[in-house]
């Protein structure tokens, strides 16, 4: 199965994935970024900001990217 490397990031904080997630499909990968935006938000809160979400796969090409203010208003872009 593929894996897929996630970045998060706001005007408080990046974060790198360095061990990435296997993920079968775009629903997949979808759901893990959204999984992960939760947590990122948890460690990084504080009043609401934008934020992006930067998906690649293991060689490096980016699969996704995203952006919001919230989870439930995320705005995917797919490559």
């Amino acid at each position: 199965m593929p894996r897929y490397f996630f970045e998060y990031y706001n005007d408080r904080a990046v974060e790198f994935d360095e061990t990435g997630s296997e993920c079968a499909d775009r629903y997949e990968i979808e759901q893990t970024a959204k999984q992960r935006l939760l947590g990122f938000l948890a460690r990084h809160s504080g009043k609401p900001t934008p934020f992006c979400i930067a998906v690649f796969a293991a060689c490096g090409t980016v699969v996704m990217t995203a952006t919001g203010m919230a989870p439930d208003e995320l705005r995917e872009f797919w490559r």
